[in-house]
């Protein structure tokens, strides 16, 4: 079986938006694409913030209110990661978090770590991807 062969990628070999890999190994081929909706994280110990689409926050204050932005496509994501305290989301007017067959305006953690991935359904409706958690709080 003949080893892999890689071809060196532009952007200090990180994969953007759009990138193609192709691997061809002993007659299984496959194809990846590089997801143009990947979560960029960063940390935060603001307490109090509007999320930006395709973003993920790892909050380091004591507790912190996230607002899911309104403007939103299907598949856009937001990533929230506790680290130092508890943390709120909540939705603008007339926005709504589907969960579970049902309509919420706001979530809240029950401890530090607790984490969650939200997607884009359409403007200002976002659903829930991932959670860990020991108990959210659905209002």
């Amino acid at each position: 079986m003949a080893d892999i062969k890689w071809s060196a990628f532009p952007n200090d070999g990180q994969l953007v938006s759009g990138d193609l890999i192709v691997g061809l190994r002993g007659g299984v081929n496959a194809l990846f694409t590089a997801n143009p909706n990947a979560i960029s994280w960063q940390s935060t110990s603001s307490t109090g913030f509007t999320a930006a689409v395709n973003n993920g926050y790892v909050l380091q204050g004591a507790t912190a209110a996230i607002t899911l932005p309104t403007t939103v496509t299907a598949g856009q994501l937001v990533g929230i990661q506790g680290s130092q305290g508890t943390w709120t989301v909540t939705v603008g007017a007339g926005g709504s978090i589907v969960a579970f067959g049902h309509v919420y305006s706001s979530l809240s953690s029950a401890n530090n770590t607790d984490n969650l991935i939200l997607i884009g359904i359409a403007n200002n409706t976002w659903g829930i991807v991932s959670i860990s958690s020991t108990g959210l709080t659905f209002t």
